[in-house]
């Protein structure tokens, strides 16, 4: 099924890629919240995501499972390339603010 909204874009970047404007945060897919539900239910609030176009997705593997369930539902869907995917490698410490740590490992294993 085709999204049923077409939402507005901006570019990414010069000459990046078109992007919906505002992104759908993963965050509560994972256990960051508490449980996410089932598979079954977090594949529904994906479903009606993309059914509304919301393709902007951002997701990061301290969010749980959330990295995934996206990576099932990609699967089961074959829609991966209808979805922008964002994710991070890096966090700030709230008790040293002017500190970052880096995930490097985990982003290139996965690129």
């Amino acid at each position: 099924m085709a999204p049923t909204t077409k939402l507005p874009t901006r570019p990414l970047g010069r000459g990046g890629p078109k992007v919906v404007a505002l992104g759908a945060g993963l965050m509560s897919l994972g256990y960051v919240y508490g449980h996410g539900g089932s598979d079954e239910e977090r594949f529904a609030y994906l479903d009606r995501a993309y059914e509304l176009g919301e393709t902007n997705w951002d997701t990061e593997n301290i969010y749980g499972d959330a990295e995934d369930v996206v990576g099932k539902w990609f699967k089961r869907t074959g829609k991966r390339n209808e979805i922008f995917l964002a994710t991070k490698f890096s966090f700030m410490n709230a008790m040293e603010p002017n500190k970052y740590q880096v995930r490097s490992r985990e982003c290139f294993r996965v690129l």
